[in-house]
């Protein structure tokens, strides 16, 4: 974006007469190189040194994220009529899809995520929502307060806590769809899209 201030503002010097000619590699020059950004994931050890210190809440929370690659707000979302008990099957529209897809995307949860999911689980006649906070609120909370937006995130809260004591830094919950995302990617590397 810089160099086509840079281009415009040599193009107006050049038509105003306040430099003589264009340089030649005008047009080529906007062609910069850079190497492929890498994105931030959290590696195998990691994971694991968080999994097993992390309460079973917390425990969960990273489960969903790296079986069904779901942030806090699809965590806070997930509701008894989108899940199949007997099954282990999640059906359900994802928030930001909800307009385009008309087919719901179907995840099958591992084991260990589903054993989880119904010791933590509400019961279906108190609650539409799988998950709630201890104090009976649901997990991602949005409000405003003087007139400003205010989002209370427990997911994320419980994470930051648990990356704090075990000194990961720099790293959000969010990571761990990327992590997923990028381990599928150099796993399949050579697969190519269909």
């Amino acid at each position: 974006d810089a160099t086509y201030s840079v281009k415009a503002m040599i193009t107006w010097a050049w038509e105003t007469g306040r430099i003589e000619d264009v340089p030649r590699n005008l047009k080529s020059f906007r062609r910069v190189s850079l190497p492929d950004p890498e994105a931030p994931v959290f590696t195998k050890e990691e994971i694991l040194e968080l999994f097993h210190h992390g309460s079973a809440r917390t425990k969960l929370y990273i489960l969903l994220a790296l079986n069904a690659g779901y942030t806090q707000q699809d965590i806070a979302n997930l509701t008894h009529k989108n899940l199949d008990w007997k099954t282990g099957i999640m059906q359900e529209l994802r928030g930001k899809v909800k307009k385009k897809a008309k087919v719901p995307r179907q995840v099958r949860l591992w084991p260990a995520t589903l054993e989880q999911l119904r010791l933590q689980a509400t019961d279906p006649g108190q609650s539409d929502l799988v998950l709630l906070s201890d104090s009976g609120r649901p997990l991602v909370q949005r409000s405003t307060r003087n007139g400003k937006a205010c989002v209370v995130d427990c997911v994320q809260l419980a994470f930051g806590r648990l990356t704090r004591k075990r000194h990961i830094k720099g790293r959000t919950f969010k990571l761990f769809r990327k992590t997923g995302a990028d381990l599928i990617k150099n796993k399949y590397i050579a697969a190519k899209p269909g």
